[in-house]
């Protein structure tokens, strides 16, 4: 029982300090066991933290083979996009289209003189094939006159006040885009102060024949391709350029770039881990925390997996290409200008894309093969080697099963102990509290006798 403090009233001892002293010398026991809990904490939280490190890297190996990074792609350059827009909406056939564009897509405009009603009007409104009617209320602003008409899209126009003048134009554009405005349920049309018709889009396309479109976006020109019409070109047009289907090598970079990362974060990790020191006499809770997996033998299992499977010959790649360091993947060289290349002692990862660049100009079947992007080779088999440490049945969830084990045990032998200090505690009390009473006892029959005594 924590906090009892007991003065001695008979004894004139301080009761409380006195237990107090001895429980002190109790829990030195306990102090060991807490450390022990720290430190299988500490081990539990390294070994998931190395688990999700490997994960990344399985993902990031997977990712080099992934039919996502080689599937075929081809370039597109426009040489005026300010004039003219591009889009692949499947494979073009690789070249160079010319567009020259002499007139673009317009809506039709109309302009009425707007007059309040003075009584409720239903104004029937139409384009580009549909229709609506708009009731417009007695007395109301040609400003609540736009904002209902815009609010209604099946009008087929927008509304813009101009002035004191309401001018429609088409959502649609091209020359089909008529405007039609009446009253009294469509007897009665409107007659606009000016009316500026719309127009089809003009275009060639290599010099060929006028085609029209009655909008500026072109879906049929070019098969595969979308274009988008943004200005008149003039005579020269505008270029639209399309590449040879082949992998996107900057993709590829990407690809390889995070594999390097995540190798070498996990790599910086596992070796982190294997080489930290532990405290033999720990005096807090971060030195117990410490050292709780030096030269543990499956951390070097996995780091000797890693380098092994990124230096030696990859299975399923060409005898003439099966090196990572033969596309600029590799440790680097330990020494140079002198001093010494300490990433490469610790056995992380680089990149020479010069090198990589070399190499898929001269062989990219070969690169592509290599890396899985046609079949197993590096980016299946090394996630295989990973994945048989990182899975969620694989050794390091074993172990982290363990440290939780570990834990539950160091827990229940804590709360085991406190009980024990609890009942010993109480006993000091017990006994101390006996003592004061028989002194007290003592005292009285003393008392009792000297005053006989005396009589």
């Amino acid at each position: 029982m924590a906090g009892i403090q007991l003065t001695g009233l008979s004894s004139g001892l301080d009761t409380g300090a006195i237990i107090d002293s001895l429980m002190s010398i109790e829990r030195l026991p306990r102090q060991r066991l807490s450390y022990q809990q720290v430190a299988a904490e500490a081990k539990r939280t390294a070994l998931t933290d190395i688990q999700t490190k490997l994960s990344a890297l399985k993902t990031a190996s997977s990712d080099l083979g992934s039919v996502l990074t080689w599937g075929d792609t081809q370039s597109l350059t426009v040489s005026d996009d300010k004039k003219l827009g591009a889009t692949k909406t499947a494979g073009v056939g690789p070249g160079t289209y010319n567009f020259a564009v002499t007139q673009m897509a317009s809506a039709e405009r109309r302009t009425y003189t707007f007059t309040s009603p003075p009584s409720d009007v239903t104004l029937t409104l139409g384009s580009g094939g549909t229709s609506a009617d708009v009731v417009l209320q007695a007395g109301i602003s040609i400003d609540d006159a736009v904002a209902k008409i815009n609010a209604d899209s099946a009008t087929g126009v927008f509304a813009v006040k101009v002035g004191s003048d309401l001018v429609l134009a088409s959502r649609k554009t091209g020359a089909s885009s008529t405007i039609s405005a009446s009253i009294d349920g469509g007897l009665t049309e409107l007659t606009p102060n000016s009316t500026v018709a719309g127009k089809d889009a003009n275009y060639t396309v290599d010099g060929g024949a006028v085609q029209t479109s009655a909008t500026n976006t072109i879906t049929n020109a070019i098969p595969g391709l979308d274009v988008t019409l943004k200005g008149i070109t003039g005579v020269g047009g505008v270029d639209v350029t399309v590449g040879n289907p082949g992998a996107d090598t900057a993709s590829v970079k990407t690809k390889i770039k995070s594999f390097i990362s995540a190798y070498n974060d996990a790599m910086s990790l596992l070796r982190a881990k294997y080489e930290e020191k532990g405290v033999n006499n720990p005096q807090n809770n971060i030195d117990a925390g410490k050292g709780t997996l030096r030269s543990d033998a499956e951390l070097n299992r996995i780091m000797t997996d890693m380098r092994s499977s990124v230096a030696s010959e990859v299975t399923g790649a060409d005898a003439a290409l099966n090196l990572l360091s033969q596309i600029g993947i590799s440790t680097g060289a330990t020494t140079g200008s002198g001093t010494l290349n300490q990433d490469a002692i610790a056995g992380k990862l680089s990149f020479d894309e010069t090198k990589f660049d070399a190499a898929y100009a001269s062989n990219p079947t070969g690169v592509k093969k290599l890396l899985g992007g046609s079949g197993t080779a590096f980016g299946q088999t090394f996630a295989a080697v990973i994945d048989e440490h990182s899975a969620a049945t694989g050794l390091l969830s074993t172990r982290v099963t363990q440290a939780d084990s570990a834990i539950e045990t160091v827990k229940t032998s804590l709360a085991s102990f406190d009980r024990r200090l609890d009942a010993r505690q109480q006993f000091l009390s017990n006994q101390f509290q006996k003592m004061e009473a028989a002194l007290a006892a003592s005292k009285a029959a003393g008392a009792r006798l000297s005053a006989q005594l005396g009589q």
